[in-house]
């Protein structure tokens, strides 16, 4: 493989070659490499530079950039995003890693990633291309009853009476749903719901073998 700050290089000898010898043509596959080790080299200018928009025409013609075996590539972009308040854009980043990506781990990372600046409905969202992908996917929706939510933010005194209120209301705003959902219920003490977690991790990881 060519490496991105060879492609220069390269190409400058595939020209040398084809000057020295006019009868020779190189291989579909040498070209190939040295124009994505190009096209590898201006996405990260564009990078550098905080030009997301050249980052993204950049990954537009050459698609092999933004596959999930350079995912550095769009996770990198995506952050960059991200960081300039452009979340939008950036989870639909992410959310095309989820649709395309077949490696599982790398589409759990992802959608961690996507936590980190989404909005519980835009999350669920994400999480949702990879339930239609991916059919051994299994979601815990852990819940916490109201009455018990409001009671422990409240004994743990960091919000105002007022945040703990639109916490719980958040809390409340979505609900995931299907076959593949796995509710547990926490509303005793921290232990037995890691118990229940447990448990029920390992009868789903049983019944996908």
């Amino acid at each position: 493989m060519i490496e991105a700050r060879n492609a220069a290089g390269a190409r400058q000898a595939v020209q040398d070659l084809q000057a020295k010898f006019p009868e020779w043509a190189p291989p579909p596959d040498l070209l190939r490499a040295v124009t994505l080790g190009e096209a590898q080299n201006n996405f990260d200018s564009a990078l550098a530079k905080g030009d997301f928009a050249g980052a993204v025409a950049v990954g537009q013609s050459s698609p092999a950039l933004m596959r999930c075996d350079r995912i550095n590539n769009p996770w990198r972009l995506a952050e960059g995003q991200a960081a300039t308040g452009d979340r939008a854009t950036a989870i639909g980043v992410y959310r095309d890693l989820v649709g395309t990506c077949n490696d599982f781990q790398l589409v759990v990372a992802s959608i961690e990633k996507t936590r980190a600046i989404a909005t519980d409905g835009q999350l669920i969202s994400v999480i949702d291309v990879a339930r239609e992908r991916f059919p051994y996917v299994r979601v815990f929706s852990i819940r916490v009853p109201e009455a018990i939510l409001r009671e422990r933010l409240l004994a743990r005194g960091r919000e105002t009476a007022d945040a703990v209120e639109a916490r719980v209301a958040r809390a409340g705003a979505f609900e995931v749903a299907g076959d593949d959902v796995v509710e547990i219920v926490n509303d005793a003490a921290p232990a037995q719901a890691i118990d229940a977690f447990v448990s029920i991790l390992r009868k789903s990881v049983a019944g996908a073998r």
